[in-house]
């Protein structure tokens, strides 16, 4: 398989795992396929921020909220989430949260947009601006 250095706008380029339970599902999907994990305390107390490695790369991150059902979030490449964000409001969109910096994994900007006008689950868009 060829390796992707970066993703085109429109591109899905990240994914990442909403979990109940960081330490079972670390476990389980290192186990299941080899990913190493590196754990990144964000605030003291807290769980960690995940970021699993395939080979030396980045593949995935998992992180832990007892909030929300667990589910895989998938991130879509764009050349600018402040004028993606602006543009799904203009399309109906609800935005769960203006685009912000991620840590320091390449300065992303991330905003979360849901459509619920014709999603009746209120499906979550996330974006991301590599730079």
């Amino acid at each position: 398989m060829t390796e992707k250095k970066r993703y085109s706008p429109g591109e899905f380029c990240w994914i990442e795992l909403a979990t109940s339970d960081w330490k079972k599902a670390k476990q389980f999907y290192t186990s299941l396929f080899d990913w190493i994990a590196n754990e990144m305390q964000m605030a003291p107390n807290e769980p960690p921020y995940v970021m699993v490695q395939k080979n030396g790369k980045g593949v995935a991150a998992l992180y832990e909220n007892k909030k929300a059902p667990t589910r895989w979030l998938s991130y879509i490449s764009v050349s600018s989430a402040d004028e993606t964000a602006k543009k799904a409001k203009s399309l109906g969109a609800k935005l769960m949260s203006d685009p912000f910096d991620v840590m320091d994994v390449g300065a992303w900007r991330i905003s979360r947009i849901r459509r619920a006008r014709d999603s009746p689950s209120g499906s979550r868009r996330n974006t991301s601006e590599p730079r």
